[in-house]
């Protein structure tokens, strides 16, 4: 007869599907915490081999990591919006780049607008032209 377990006493792998489908609820909270499946395994205490192994047969296993992934990014979501919503500013512009990023994403430019009297008197009239259009040119594109 088999033993149950190897030499380090992790499960054999198909005692590893046993572990796996037992604990789908446990799978979910763990990858709702972003660990790896690597780590998942681990905290399992089954190979990375075995969860492989058992995947492709049994697709509730893949789900179940799908879900955390997706209920731990709706937790953070929610707490996200909660702090937004109590007036934390950086929390506000992130939720707002991200939900919106065409026109909370835009970077603001400086342009400086000083300009030396006595260059512009040395100018001549087409050099000033030219310099008034590209200044026009700048702020159109800019809008």
């Amino acid at each position: 007869m088999a033993k149950p377990f190897r030499n380090d006493g992790k499960p054999r792998i198909n005692d590893g599907l046993k572990v796996l489908l037992d604990n789908l609820d446990k799978i979910k909270e763990l990858a709702s915490l972003n660990l790896s499946i690597a780590k998942i395994c681990a905290c399992l205490g089954i190979s990375l081999r075995a969860y492989y192994y058992h995947l492709d047969e049994h697709p509730e296993i893949q789900q179940a990591v799908e879900d955390g992934r997706a209920l731990g990014v709706k937790r953070v979501a929610e707490s996200l919006i909660k702090t937004a919503q109590k007036g934390n500013v950086t929390a506000q512009i992130f939720y707002l780049k991200n939900a919106d990023p065409e026109n909370w994403n835009k970077e603001s430019t400086t342009v400086n607008t000083n300009v030396n009297i006595q260059s512009v008197e040395d100018l001549s009239d087409s050099d000033l032209d030219k310099a008034i259009k590209a200044l026009e040119k700048k702020e159109s594109e800019e809008k």
